[in-house]
């Protein structure tokens, strides 16, 4: 519950405060020990491809620039790519050619979906996907998050639901010890 009210993840696109890029993106993500990571994305947005299709514009975006996370500066490159109401980005942050994170975030309505993979020395080792739903018109809210990496895997999974004045709430912890076993604990 508290990962819900703290916001799970945030993300906000405003004009850049840095005059070599045009856009600086915002992208803050609550870690489950309740800590949180703000990415800063400076970029510029070159536009590949442009069509119509059914009346809906369709833009495809080339993006170059850097990331700012924790002081740190790390050059940046993707795409970005928009239909209606519906936007895809993918980031590839580059610490060097073999440490590297790929961040990718779809956005559609009420809807987000988010993946972050991180690559050391040219393996993956360790990949998180969240998955975030608001459902006005049922009263319910979704929340779906996974993580994987060399050493073990855990899922969790968070409903709330709110129907005249009820809330069902269910957090499960999935535990990988040291012998390999699994335990799964129903928190809330």
């Amino acid at each position: 519950e508290n990962m819900m009210s703290q916001g799970v993840v945030k993300s906000e696109e405003i004009t850049s405060d840095r005059p070599e890029y045009e856009t600086m993106y915002t992208l803050t993500a609550s870690n489950l020990d309740g800590t949180k990571d703000v990415y800063t994305f400076y970029y510029n947005e070159r536009l590949i491809e442009e069509e119509f299709d059914d009346g809906e514009l369709e833009q495809e975006f080339r993006l170059e620039g850097l990331v700012v996370l924790d002081g740190m500066e790390y050059q940046m490159f993707g795409q970005k790519e928009t239909e209606n109401n519906e936007m895809e980005m993918s980031f590839k942050v580059l610490k060097d050619e073999r440490n590297y994170v790929e961040i990718e975030q779809e956005m559609e309505n009420d809807e987000q979906e988010f993946a972050y993979t991180l690559y050391e020395n040219g393996r993956k080792t360790y990949e998180t996907e969240l998955e975030y739903e608001i459902d006005a018109r049922k009263n319910k809210i979704e929340f779906e998050f996974s993580e994987k990496s060399d050493k073990d895997r855990k899922t969790y999974s968070y409903e709330y639901v709110t129907r005249k004045g009820t809330t069902t709430a269910a957090v499960i912890e999935v535990v990988v010890d040291e012998n390999n076993q699994v335990s799964y604990t129903f928190v809330e």
